[in-house]
């Protein structure tokens, strides 16, 4: 999936715009997404952000995380077929 893709994927499943969805995507790109203590920081980073609660955060990272883990697993089993 690229990068447009994703942000659209991810505006539908949180249902918020593609403008704070760009954000997201910003903070996201500057982190690894791997790691207890990398997971943190993208939580802090999207509620300084966004100006968002920690529960809304933990949302946001767990959706983003599994929109990227669908795209990677889709990659693995179908390594020739075109991505959006």
């Amino acid at each position: 999936m690229n990068k447009e893709g994703f942000i659209k994927e991810l505006s539908k499943k949180i249902n918020i715009s593609e403008e704070q969805t760009k954000a997201i995507n910003e903070v996201l790109e500057n982190n690894f997404l791997i790691g207890k203590k990398n997971k943190d920081k993208i939580i802090t980073e999207l509620k300084d952000k966004l100006k968002i609660d920690e529960k809304k955060a933990n949302e946001i990272y767990e959706k983003a995380s599994d929109i990227i883990k669908d795209g990677l697993i889709d990659k693995i089993k179908n390594p020739f077929k075109d991505q959006d």
